[in-house]
């Protein structure tokens, strides 16, 4: 089972965000392979999992937005 993130990820390094990111796209990879068949619970994960992933993403995009300027 892949930990929740924390509700603030500016506590997150970049490194640790990119750690996140990578565990997510692995999980959300193996899932999205096997949609046809996912159970109940696995579809759930894979909804959890992209959302997290969404997070990750607006996180970084707005870091490097903050940067740029």
């Amino acid at each position: 089972m892949i930990d929740d993130l924390p509700e603030n990820l500016s506590a997150l390094n970049p490194e640790g965000m990119r750690e996140e990111a990578d565990v997510r796209d692995t999980r959300i990879s193996a899932l999205f392979g096997r949609w046809p068949a996912l159970s109940s619970v696995e579809a759930s994960e894979l909804k959890k999992l992209y959302n997290e992933r969404l997070r990750v993403a607006r996180s970084v995009g707005a870091t490097r937005t903050r940067l740029r300027h």
